[in-house]
């Protein structure tokens, strides 16, 4: 719970649709449930990762955020959306899994 309340603190306000750097994504997770919110496309993975954890999943221990076409593994907290990817204007389904879920062979973690 601490953790949670840790990185809802450090989450940027949500930009506005009319923000001409914004990208969309949609989360799809283990059960079934999905969210949605918008980022700005120089925000890192890790304002992505925070925002999942202020909903309740760690992603450190227990998932892992990906895309299955292409199928790539968003693991780097570091990168912004847009070197992974991400562009401004784009939409993208991204699903949480559980890490015991993927076979590692068939990932490819985004460079």
């Amino acid at each position: 719970e601490e953790r949670r309340s840790i990185c809802l603190a450090r989450l940027p306000t949500e930009p506005s649709p009319n923000d001409p750097n914004v990208c969309f994504l949609i989360f799809r997770f283990p059960n079934g449930s999905s969210l949605q919110r918008r980022f700005v496309s120089k925000d890192t993975m890790n304002v992505v990762f925070d925002f999942l954890e202020s909903k309740g999943f760690n992603m450190e221990c227990n998932f892992d955020l990906v895309s299955h076409y292409p199928k790539r593994v968003f693991d780097d907290p570091t990168r912004t959306l847009e070197e992974v990817g991400l562009f401004t204007g784009t939409k993208l389904i991204v699903f949480v899994q559980e890490k015991q879920m993927l076979n590692v062979t068939e990932t490819q973690s985004v460079e």
